[in-house]
């Protein structure tokens, strides 16, 4: 009879111990019953198409309670730690677009809720928020290495968000990294895995549509979470004869999807899809 003696050393124990919860309904229009725990998902998109929007929804969806005084919310309460890079997140907007949700959903009951129960609300909900501002290459490694730390103080954590890979790219190719784009972003998002891979979490990082390889062939996907590979990948385009419209195209390894939307005051607002296996 064999015998097989499975070792983990005391962080894994307390990352198995420390269940995160899933982010399954994160958003039905692009993931529909997922995302998974431990899935890696790339976002890409030219300027003004609604990237870092998006991951202020998605953070608004995390964040916020289920219920909230009778009001059916759909949050899913946990937490989401935010890598800043870029300078374009703006809890300003994340706070805007709280109480405009809030109220929507209230008045589409017939509830009435005071404003100051509201920013009640929103304060709550801001503490599942961990923002971690990085202003250089170094910076975000040292900052990387902190999140396992960050995952056992706060179990509640399920989503960790980049924004984005691209932000010191110039800054690492001058002091003699690597130049070749597709193996600097791969690099630097393996390094993340390998800091979250025995936690629960899903990751979402951003890239802008032009940070890749002139000779570049997009990588393939991989079906289970893995070290190296990503999950699913959104590209966000302007609709090509559609003003004002916008087309978001999700690739996973057996399908790919497209969702037209629009940009407002309340964020992305979804409006048709087409499926394609």
């Amino acid at each position: 009879m064999n015998y097989h003696l499975k070792a983990e050393s005391g962080v894994q124990l307390l990352a198995r111990l420390n269940s995160h919860q899933s982010t399954a309904g994160l958003e039905e229009h692009l993931f529909h019953s997922g995302p998974e725990p431990k899935e890696t998902i790339e976002i890409k998109g030219g300027p003004s198409t609604g990237k870092t929007l998006l991951l202020t929804q998605f953070i608004m969806k995390s964040i916020l309670p289920p219920m909230f005084k009778d009001i059916k919310l759909n949050g899913l309460n946990v937490g989401v730690i935010l890598i800043e890079t870029d300078s374009h997140f703006n809890i300003l907007k994340l706070v805007n677009l709280m109480e405009r949700f809030i109220l929507k959903k209230s008045t589409s009951k017939g509830i009435t809720i005071e404003q100051e129960d509201i920013e009640n609300l929103i304060k709550s909900s801001l503490n599942n928020l961990f923002l971690l501002t990085c202003h250089s290459s170094p910076e975000l490694f040292v900052t990387f290495h902190q999140i396992p730390s960050l995952l056992i103080i706060h179990p509640s954590v399920s989503l960790i968000l980049l924004d984005s890979v691209a932000a010191f790219y110039q800054q690492d190719v001058r002091s003699g990294g690597i130049r070749k784009i597709d193996l600097y972003c791969r690099k630097l998002v393996q390094v993340l895995q390998k800091c979250v891979n025995d936690y629960n979490v899903t990751t979402i990082y951003t890239k802008p549509s032009f940070f890749q390889s002139k000779s570049s062939i997009l990588e393939e996907f991989s079906v289970e979470p893995k070290v190296g590979k990503i999950n699913r990948r959104i590209e966000l385009k302007f609709h090509e004869s559609e003003s004002n419209m916008f087309v978001a195209t999700i690739q996973n390894s057996n399908s790919s999807t497209q969702v037209m939307y629009t940009i407002n005051n309340q964020g992305l607002k979804w409006i048709k899809m087409k499926t394609s296996e």
